[in-house]
């Protein structure tokens, strides 16, 4: 297990985040090795605890998977989870869980399913009126609808639950999550970079998952009875 430093300045090429669980044995399922990276506080909310640990139990072997509890804002912990990735030529993906988020444990091998670069789940803002953390390419908030595909591509979605494809960050410039004065915006500056450089930014409409507040917000889908 690596030893966390004491540095906590924004994202030296060294620095290592701490790391939960190690490396996934290669007793697990099978598919292309990544990381799961999981931005958070010092605390984890329970039900997001065990969720994260039964998305741990379907990693493909060789995956990693760590808290970063050291960078001082959220994009600094993005920063460091993508440069991890780079440091290490075996990981194939970076996916986003924010340390908020309740994630079904076949996440990771639907977002890989669709064979795209980039590509988010279906989950809602914590305040009211709780919109899709993600705008349609009219640049309105995604709304499910009963005739949407499972498909979309979107103009941003949220890096609260986001798969990207190691050769997205081996093209982009850093910073590849460039934040505003409030630490906000992350996600939509790195949508547009990435879809700048040719890479379409998509939404799974059929994995909503849910966004920890006082209750687990789950968005409806009227597609479903």
């Amino acid at each position: 297990m690596k030893a966390p430093p004491l540095d906590a300045s924004p994202c030296p090429a060294e620095r290592q985040p701490v790391e939960l669980f190690g490396t996934v044995p290669a007793t697990r399922a099978s598919g292309p090795p990544g990381l799961l990276a999981v931005p958070s506080l010092p605390w984890l909310w329970a039900p997001a605890a065990v969720a994260l640990w039964r998305v741990f139990e379907q990693l493909p072997p060789g995956s990693q998977f760590y808290f970063d509890v050291l960078g001082t804002t959220i994009a600094t912990k993005r920063e460091a989870a993508g440069a991890w990735v780079l440091d290490d030529p075996t990981l194939e993906w970076l996916l986003f869980i924010d340390a908020d988020m309740t994630p079904t444990p076949e996440v990771l091998d639907r977002l890989l399913a669709w064979q795209v670069d980039v590509v988010g789940a279906t989950y809602v803002k914590r305040t009211p009126p709780y919109p899709i953390a993600a705008s349609a390419l009219d640049g309105r908030y995604v709304t499910l609808t009963a005739d949407m595909p499972p498909l979309v591509e979107v103009e941003f979605t949220g890096t609260g639950c986001m798969l990207i494809r190691s050769r997205v960050l081996r093209t982009l410039r850093r910073p590849w999550f460039p934040a505003d004065p409030i630490d906000a915006i992350e996600d939509r500056n790195f949508c547009c970079s990435a879809r700048a450089a040719g890479f379409p930014v998509f939404l799974d409409t059929t994995l909503r998952i849910g966004h920890l507040g006082l209750q687990s917000l789950i968005a409806p889908d009227p597609r479903v009875a």
